[in-house]
């Protein structure tokens, strides 16, 4: 008999370099969405700025949210091809840390 894994239905990959002026609306929008099941990677790309502290907050409030850190800068396309390689649910979005929306969004 094989385990069933459950994943969520939709994984969302926020890939973030100095994010902190936006973060913030970015995760309090996806929270406030109708549609709950997800799961968010935050893929910090070595901010300088608070993006890590903002982004440890609100992965210690919400389950569903967790952030990555990496050392230094990789680069845009590195930490977005990280986050897709993180992906583990039925589907998969990128979230912008600038995008928001309405909770039907």
């Amino acid at each position: 008999m094989t385990d069933s894994v459950q994943y969520p239905l939709l994984f969302i990959g926020m890939p973030v370099y100095n994010g902190e002026r936006f973060i913030s609306i970015a995760l309090d929008s996806l929270i406030s969405q109708t549609f709950q099941d997800w799961t968010l990677l935050i893929s910090d790309n070595g901010s300088t700025d608070r993006t890590e502290e903002i982004a440890k907050t609100y992965s210690e409030i919400d389950k569903r949210i967790h952030y990555h850190r990496h050392a230094e800068n990789k680069g845009a396309v590195k930490n977005f091809t990280f986050v897709v390689s993180q992906a583990q649910a039925r589907s998969l979005c990128g979230q912008q840390r600038m995008m928001y929306g309405s909770p039907a969004f």
